[in-house]
């Protein structure tokens, strides 16, 4: 499973209705800036441990995407499960002391969710107005 959040043209032009005569390639620009802004944050904020997740982070027109097939399972978390072999007849695994164990179950407790890229979404879009403004008066500027 993968994690994708995406960021609608429809969406994100009701977020701005007050630019509706602005040029659509600087709409587009405007989507990316917001775009790369959440990936930046959400790698800041993405739990690291072989640094697989992370590097699976990438941007896309649409939105930030994490390809790590347990991406999902960080961002959301994951409630008690009991874990089998699947293809062999018992689980075998070494542990954080170092001890080598074989065995045909484990009780996983579980784990809460990090929501890394909801995070990085909601701190963006909150603080979206001022980055747009900052790249419109940019934008603006050229134009004269």
């Amino acid at each position: 499973m993968s994690l994708k959040i995406s960021i609608k043209r429809e969406g994100f032009l009701k977020n701005i209705e007050r630019l509706k005569d602005v040029p659509p390639e600087v709409l587009q620009k405007s989507k990316n800036i917001i775009i790369n802004e959440i990936y930046f944050k959400s790698q800041r904020y993405v739990p690291v441990e072989s640094g697989d997740l992370k590097a699976s982070g990438i941007t896309t027109p649409d939105g930030v995407y994490y390809s790590a097939p347990y991406s999902v399972y960080v961002e959301y978390g994951v409630g008690p499960h009991i874990i089998t072999p699947r293809w062999k007849k018992v689980l075998h695994f070494i542990t954080g002391q170092g001890e080598e164990v074989f065995t045909k179950l484990v009780h996983h407790p579980g784990f809460v969710g990090r929501f890394f890229l909801k995070k990085a979404y909601l701190e963006t879009m909150q603080n979206a107005p001022k980055i747009l403004e900052r790249y419109f008066v940019e934008a603006i500027s050229h134009l004269r």
